[in-house]
């Protein structure tokens, strides 16, 4: 089956989420949004564990699986709307659905999460830096640092 975001690659999991032109531009747009940028892995798993470990290790591993799940399904979800529902594209607002998205449930689910949508979209770091357990992280990130000055 050929992919239904690009209509060139054969439809599976790795191509869908990662190698297909159409996903790489959202993954892209998603990681210059926390205000980076990256060579992107060629496999879900590696995608995954940039957002999780790489990405996340700066913003809370939380925050990086929250982002990472939600730009999947958000591809998922237009590739069957171009599928099956066969109804407008909603590809030019991929972006603005994933802040929209994430910032729901981090508002919802993180105490202490006072920031508004405007804040998050313009400023994810910073937003990121507001949260318990970004200060965890980073703790835990720094403690690793002077374990390994002090091994060296």
């Amino acid at each position: 089956m050929m992919c239904g975001l690009c209509k060139k690659g054969v439809e599976e999991v790795d191509h869908l989420f990662c190698t297909c032109m159409e996903a790489w531009v959202v993954w892209v747009k998603t990681i210059k949004w926390w205000g980076m940028e990256v060579v992107m892995p060629n496999t879900v798993k590696g995608v995954a564990e940039m957002f999780i470990y790489g990405i996340g290790s700066l913003v809370g591993k939380k925050m990086g699986a929250c982002i990472f799940l939600v730009t999947a399904w958000y591809l998922w979800y237009r590739r069957n709307v171009l599928v099956f529902q066969r109804e407008e594209d909603i590809k030019e607002q991929l972006l603005e659905l994933i802040q929209v998205k994430t910032h729901f449930w981090v508002r919802n689910k993180v105490a202490g999460c006072a920031f508004s949508l405007v804040q998050w979209q313009s400023n994810l770091r910073e937003c990121a830096r507001e949260l318990k357990w970004y200060k965890k992280s980073l703790k835990i990130f720094n403690q690793q640092q002077k374990c390994l000055q002090s091994s060296s």
